[in-house]
């Protein structure tokens, strides 16, 4: 069995509940060491202008630690909320075989990957790392002086798609230090763990609560209502779609933030279609309404797009922009959806309106792709990337 320690900022419901996954696996004994327990925990967002509480379990089943427990009140304990100056001894009093690294920006996990390589723990890294989205010269400069003293320190590099892998390759990293553990959701919390019976019980229910006629076609945003997420594109062109389409289709506004009213008010002009606003939804809720729909609509930059992850295992078919750097791994264009400019408004209503005309027979092969694409970036997919990468680079840091 492999002894393993995840290192993190703070329980996520995207992640944790791959962490239980693991824990169940067989192969792994693994300990989560979080900087914070925000989000275990109510907390208040500022984008969303809510309190937020994560309605599934996202600490069962696996042991862990708080390193900052309880809501930080005085202005240096805000600041540091996610950093810890007791990681490293945390970690070497566990003696794990490797640590897995969420991340490099934060100050106490570089101290504690110099503290692990002395002690010949193995050090792995898995994060968000690209060169598509555009950055300031003077991030690129810090960046790049970062890395060049950290990559030589990392073991192995748990790379999570397409444009992950090619961050490394393209600064030496070799292929044998690269393993596959791919961005994933729960599948069987959504699509996977419930019958067709189930599913179209889901969508008759969202169909009653907004009075929606059998025969809608749902597309459906799920990213806070804020810039870099670009709510203002969705219903620009769904409302520049209504004006000449003649099928019956609703888009899904689920999420709040800054940009709502304005979203709001292009809404209240969108003739022969109907725009939802949800507002913040728990993750249960939120569940219901994926399921319900046919096609996720995102125009986000965002550097993977973890919503998308959510919609594959929900089986909806995809429309996303070019600037959702996981879209290589997630969108197979013509098969389970469509990829389009970042802000060319003309080309996204083009394609919502090529969905609403789309037959429900072309239409249901296309979701049951993303199905079969959310068994590629599964669970199961992940734990083996890591068993690998443990495998085989474990005997060798003790060795270091």
């Amino acid at each position: 069995m492999f002894r393993l320690a995840i290192v993190i900022s703070h329980p996520i419901q995207y992640h944790a509940p791959f962490y239980t996954y693991l824990a169940k696996d067989g192969r792994f004994q693994i300990k989560v060491f979080y900087m914070s327990d925000r989000g275990s925990r109510p907390f208040y967002e500022e984008f969303s202008r809510t309190v937020v509480k994560y309605d599934n379990p996202i600490l069962g089943g696996y042991e862990y630690v708080f390193l900052n427990p309880g809501e930080p009140k005085t202005w240096w304990r805000k600041k540091t909320e996610f950093v810890s100056f007791n990681l490293e001894e945390s970690l070497l009093e566990y003696a794990p075989q490797a640590v897995y690294f969420h991340g490099y920006n934060n100050p106490s996990f570089l101290k504690a990957i110099l503290a692990c390589r002395k002690a010949g723990i193995a050090v792995f890294l898995r994060g968000e790392n690209e060169d598509i989205l555009p950055r300031p010269f003077w991030r690129l400069a810090v960046r790049k002086l970062l890395l060049s003293a950290l990559l030589p320190k990392i073991d192995g590099f748990l790379y999570i798609g397409e444009y992950n892998k090619k961050f490394f390759l393209d600064r030496g990293i070799s292929e044998e230090k690269l393993f596959f553990v791919p961005y994933s959701v729960d599948n069987n919390y959504f699509r996977a763990g419930i019958s067709q019976a189930e599913s179209d019980n889901i969508r008759s229910k969202i169909l009653g609560k907004y009075s929606l006629p059998e025969e809608s076609r749902l597309f459906i945003y799920t990213h806070k209502l804020r810039d870099t997420m670009k709510p203002l594109d969705a219903v620009r062109a769904f409302c520049d779609m209504a004006r000449s389409n003649r099928h019956e289709a609703t888009l899904f506004m689920c999420g709040d933030g800054e940009l709502r009213a304005q979203a709001e008010n292009i809404a209240s002009d969108c003739a022969n279609g109907r725009i939802i606003f949800t507002g913040y939804i728990s993750q249960a809720d939120l569940r219901e309404h994926m399921l319900a729909s046919d096609v996720m609509i995102n125009p986000a930059i965002e550097p993977w797009g973890c919503t998308v992850s959510e919609g594959l295992a929900c089986g909806l078919a995809m429309i996303s922009s070019d600037m959702v750097v996981g879209w290589p791994d997630m969108v197979l264009e013509g098969k389970n959806g469509y990829v389009y400019r970042c802000g060319d408004l003309k080309e996204l209503s083009n394609l919502i309106h090529k969905f609403c005309s789309l037959s429900a027979e072309d239409l249901s092969h296309m979701k049951a792709e993303s199905l079969k694409l959310s068994e590629k970036l599964s669970f199961a997919t992940c734990a083996d990337g890591l068993a690998i990468a443990m495998r085989n680079i474990c005997a060798g840091a003790v060795g270091r």
